[in-house]
């Protein structure tokens, strides 16, 4: 009984010897993580009017870490040439050979503002230090730096008309963001108002009042 008793006792020891042997024939590699570039070749930015043939969208995508080209996926069929407003066309490479992809976003503009409008300039934030700046990028197009005064949010909006400004859901450094409760009163080049809601995390419920410099 002894002797069957040790012999287990060995059994199960090289038994688990063997379950803990290391396999050294396996080669580890390291992954240097790099992300494939999304390229516009026509831009990004663009501006219809409201009943234009939707505008084509040109992407493509390179990794220049791996050489690797790759193909891009997005959905045109977002935007309404039907209905003013800004349209954000969200663009994804396809991963790179370490599995790795991209994300970026095409933006249009659906709008029959008037070119001579301009929207361009820094606005004050009633009440506080901060501002935003305009600039135009096609008509009817604004980049803003500094949504809601936070000056590291970038984000781009549409002038509708003289009344009215878009701001649909869209990456920036503070994550999606919107824009609700807009309005636009033009009174004069240096007294216009904008008033919205932002919808971000980052950000509180408060109504903000910017008036043009």
């Amino acid at each position: 009984m002894k002797n069957i008793l040790k012999l287990s006792i060995v059994a199960l020891i090289t038994l688990v010897a063997v379950s803990c042997k290391k396999e050294y024939s396996q080669v580890s590699r390291v992954v240097t993580p790099s992300y494939p570039t999304i390229n516009f070749p026509n831009g990004k930015f663009f501006s219809i009017k409201v009943g234009d043939p939707t505008p084509q969208i040109v992407a493509n995508a390179y990794d220049s870490s791996l050489k690797q080209a790759m193909g891009v996926t997005y959905d045109p069929t977002v935007i309404d040439n039907t209905t003013a407003g800004l349209y954000v066309v969200p663009v994804t490479s396809e991963k790179n050979g370490n599995g790795y992809f991209s994300a970026d976003a095409a933006y249009v503009a659906v709008t029959n503002i008037d070119t001579a409008v301009s929207l361009n300039g820094i606005w004050d934030r009633q009440g506080f230090t901060t501002f935003q700046t305009l600039t135009e990028i096609k008509n009817g197009l604004y980049q803003v730096a500094g949504v809601g005064g936070a000056a590291a949010a970038l984000g781009y909006i549409c002038q509708k008309d003289s009344s009215s400004i878009s701001f649909p859901t869209q990456p920036t450094a503070y994550g999606d963001m919107y824009l609700t409760q807009t309005s636009l009163r033009m009174i004069s080049s240096r007294r216009d108002t904008m008033r919205y809601v932002v919808i971000n995390a980052g950000f509180g419920t408060a109504s903000r009042t910017f008036i043009k410099r």
